[in-house]
């Protein structure tokens, strides 16, 4: 979704889309999040998928909050070249994490001298943090399409037992890469996982739990067409998610994902952004805030009508950049180990908003980390966009899991990436 090279072939389909419907407003004005406990089982996601699999999955399986213990983050190499990736980074190693995964995006030459899966130390040197401070935190990498890894990522969840499982969904058909890296990453690893592949396209941005209700936007039927009972199954009868709820999505915003405007703090527990007013907006910016923040209503009252508490959040008046709204979310944070590292976009976009967010967080015991995103966000995300975590599980798990990163670390000691 944000990749710049498929905006105008998303955008003609999604203009095509609108133009068959009476009127978007209304048919979002319509839609509340709902219990969908009778819908149909999912099984047109789930065509080809050895069924001893399925059983695996199918009332055996929880969600896992993203507060819930974490072990690892996986960021792009990439986005570690840009000042945006210095400081989450520098602010990842602050959260506790045993580990960060690296993915590197398509580099042609990363890729000759190392092959699929290299080690790579270099980014952690490159922005001052030593190698010393980061003993425990080996780091892996392969190739991408995209430096969105919430979007392609593994989506986790536990057994009833307590063991590892995977959500893989795919990305787009044309992303091999992106749609390889899950299963590639933990079959080089010789890591135990059950994997459930799923044939949807869906965007790890548009999910979020807090390990019982399970939360995504209307964006996949507006862009994708699904029936959304097909959908809910999948949470529901596969993931073990109690209550399903799909919000509208919010007008204007490209991606369609919750995560640009709200976030799970805590059981049954929300923050939802609230739109501050921008002193000297273009009338074009006015009308839009205008119908952002009809959207964002919408959301609280179906969410609120769902029983979820509901904390409004700041987040400055959304502005037009190159000619495409930009939503400067405080809610596109990443949760790590009682840490909230938030998005912060400059003086002239924060004014005291950025404050009164941290203020927020903390409210909820976070500690709060702030990463200037005022360049990534313009490409249509920030930290939750380019961060996927993997929680903890059982120590015998973790502890094969980082024997494994640590004997690649090895191999390729006597290297330097330059």
């Amino acid at each position: 979704m944000k990749n710049p090279s498929i905006r105008f072939f998303f955008g003609l389909g999604y203009l095509i889309f609108l133009l068959s419907c009476k009127d978007l407003k209304e048919r979002s004005s319509d839609l509340s999040a709902t219990d969908n406990s009778g819908a149909s089982q999912g099984q047109v996601f789930l065509q080809g998928v050895d069924p001893g699999v399925t059983k695996l999955f199918r009332g055996n399986t929880q969600p896992i909050a993203e507060w819930e213990p974490l072990s690892t983050v996986i960021i792009t190499g990439d986005i570690v070249n840009q000042r945006f990736g210095f400081e989450l980074l520098q602010k990842l190693v602050l959260t506790g994490l045993r580990g960060i995964i690296f993915v590197g995006v398509n580099n042609p030459e990363l890729q000759k001298k190392y092959g699929n899966f290299v080690d790579t130390k270099a980014p952690i040197q490159f922005i001052g943090i030593s190698t010393s401070a980061n003993k425990d935190h080996p780091s892996l990498t392969q190739r991408t399409h995209t430096v969105w890894t919430r979007d392609y990522g593994p989506i986790m969840a536990r057994g009833i037992d307590g063991s590892p499982k995977m959500f893989n969904f795919r990305y787009y058909e044309y992303r091999d890469l992106d749609n390889q890296f899950n299963t590639a990453l933990l079959e080089s690893l010789k890591t135990k996982v059950h994997i459930l592949p799923v044939g949807m396209n869906f965007e790890g941005g548009n999910f979020m739990t807090d390990g019982e209700t399970c939360i995504y936007s209307d964006a996949v039927r507006q862009y994708h067409g699904y029936n959304l009972q097909d959908v809910n199954a999948i949470f529901r009868d596969y993931m073990g998610c109690k209550k399903v709820l799909t919000t509208p999505a919010v007008a204007h915003e490209a991606t369609g994902h919750v995560d640009m405007v709200m976030k799970f703090v805590r059981k049954n527990e929300v923050v939802l952004a609230k739109l501050f007013r921008n002193p000297n907006p273009t009338q074009e910016e006015h009308t839009l805030n205008l119908e952002v923040k009809k959207s964002l209503d919408q959301i609280h009252d179906s969410l609120v009508k769902a029983g979820i508490k509901v904390t409004r959040i700041p987040m400055p008046a959304v502005r037009i950049v190159n000619g495409n709204p930009v939503f400067f979310s405080y809610t596109n944070s990443l949760i790590s180990n009682g840490h909230i590292i938030m998005p912060v976009y400059g003086t002239d976009i924060d004014g005291n908003q950025a404050l009164n967010a941290q203020n927020i967080y903390k409210s909820f015991n976070y500690t709060v980390h702030t990463v200037d995103s005022r360049e990534i966000i313009l490409k249509g995300g920030a930290v939750h966009c380019s961060t996927m975590q993997i929680p903890s599980y059982k120590q015998a798990w973790h502890d094969h899991f980082y024997d494994e990163l640590r004997r690649r670390r090895l191999l390729h000691s006597k290297d330097k990436v330059n």
